[in-house]
């Protein structure tokens, strides 16, 4: 099983290649070149990383923390990810944006909770 660790990592590289094509629109030789890249530090294909191979069977170990607000990571990518990974604890916030996520009360409280392997309820 792969850590949560090696998730956050993940999805930190994996997700922001939709916005590097949209953004910059690399020729698709260099876009392919990166995905080989990305791939190869997880010792899989990309094909793979899109199915949720670094993440999968993390369940319980995983703690995923995303921001309604957030203009770079789309906070359905949580949903998709609690999805393949049953048991993964989701926190969603509407205030922090991507920039000020870190500095939520509910991330520290969430961690804190995490880490006690506590059963957090957020309202919805």
């Amino acid at each position: 099983m792969l850590s949560a660790t090696s998730a956050f990592v993940h999805l930190r590289i994996l997700f922001p290649i939709d916005a590097i094509q949209k953004k910059l629109n690399p020729k698709k030789g260099v876009l392919e070149r990166y995905k080989a890249y990305i791939a190869g530090q997880f010792a899989a294909t990309w094909e793979q990383l899109q199915a949720g191979r670094s993440y999968a069977n993390a369940g319980p170990d995983m703690l995923l923390f995303y921001d309604e607000t957030d203009r770079y990571i789309n906070h359905s990518e949580g949903d998709r990810i609690q999805a393949l990974c049953p048991g993964a604890r989701l926190v969603k916030t509407n205030a922090y944006s991507h920039l000020k996520i870190l500095a939520a009360p509910e991330l520290a409280h969430a961690v804190g909770a995490f880490l006690k392997k506590e059963r957090i309820s957020w309202p919805t």
